[in-house]
């Protein structure tokens, strides 16, 4: 998801993230954990965190 972000890809990362879902609710009968949810808002908010740094 941060590399599809990274690379300007924000729609393809998103479907990442609800792809993962989809799989775990289907096969493990699990969501997303609490930092895989996070880190898609802030891929949605555009978060400057995500912003790859280059020192």
């Amino acid at each position: 998801m941060l590399a599809l972000y990274r690379c300007g890809r924000q729609a393809e990362a998103v479907e990442v993230y609800y792809g993962v879902r989809e799989r775990l609710d289907r096969e493990l009968g699990l969501e997303p954990s609490a930092l895989l949810r996070e880190r898609l808002q802030n891929i949605l908010n555009h978060a400057p965190s995500l912003s790859l740094s280059l020192r």
